[in-house]
């Protein structure tokens, strides 16, 4: 048995009030009860260990070193992929590329650290590639008509709702991008889009005719005929003005 200050085995050095009365002597304070020291390193141990175990998910800056990175042999086989993969290197203003993921027919890649509470889960990656291998089916707007936001970036026709810059999507050849870029406070979805590279470099347009940025993102292909139809008639408009019209359609276009 562990022994406190001010006690002895047997007797209590600490008189007691009968003691006190007889005596005329004033009891003693009690003493503050006191912590031995294995215990106290055993309670600082679990505090860190808990401190750790939340902190996991955060994305401090200092942490960035010890974040996941995604093995040689994913990225290998992004470099295989037989459609345009897209990144920003292995990382990007100093945020380290940490998830990427290929599940056909798209990829998906991740840089910096997701945030995580209890209860709510983990925000996305500060920044977010993902590269389609077709357009989507039907081919809808992304944003309403009075709301939509059209550009291009390199080549690439690029699409987004005017009310929030940290998204956008890129039509390049007969693929599709999206771009996320929400924890980073001056960063936009476009910045991110207009440093976009090829993982696997073998999809590049082989001219000399384009301007090298112009080869990592060329101009989008046509649209296919049945991705549009029934759709509402500004849409289908602006979509063949971007993309060019599709002489394989059956009437013509106009």
């Amino acid at each position: 048995m562990h022994l406190g200050a001010g006690q002895k085995m047997g007797r209590s050095l600490i008189p007691s009030r009968a003691q006190s009365r007889e005596t005329g002597s004033k009891p003693c304070p009690a003493s503050a009860p006191t912590v031995s020291l294995p215990r106290l390193t055993l309670l600082v141990g679990l505090v860190l260990a808990v401190a750790v175990a939340i902190g996991g998910c955060s994305s401090d800056a200092g942490e960035e070193a010890n974040l996941p990175k995604p093995s040689s042999e994913t990225l290998d086989e992004l470099r295989t992929v037989h459609f345009p993969v897209y990144w920003l290197g292995t990382s990007f203003r100093s945020l380290a590329l940490s998830g990427a993921e290929y599940s056909e027919p798209d990829a998906h890649l991740g840089y910096g650290a997701s945030t995580c509470s209890p209860g709510s889960g983990c925000t996305p990656y500060p920044i977010e590639i993902s590269s389609y291998e077709d357009h989507p089916r039907p081919f809808l707007p992304p944003a309403g008509r009075n709301r939509l936001c059209v550009g291009r970036v390199q080549g690439a026709v690029s699409m987004r709702d005017c009310r929030n810059d940290r998204w956008v999507e890129l039509y390049t050849g007969p693929y599709r991008l999206s771009i996320r870029s929400s924890g980073v406070p001056d960063l936009t979805a476009m910045d991110v889009a207009r440093r976009l590279r090829a993982i696997n470099a073998k999809h590049l347009v082989e001219t000399d005719e384009l301007p090298s940025l112009e080869r990592q993102l060329p101009q989008p292909e046509p649209i296919a005929c049945l991705p549009l139809r029934f759709l509402t008639p500004w849409w289908v408009k602006l979509v063949r003005k971007e993309f060019g019209p599709n002489p394989r359609c059956n009437p013509p276009e106009d």
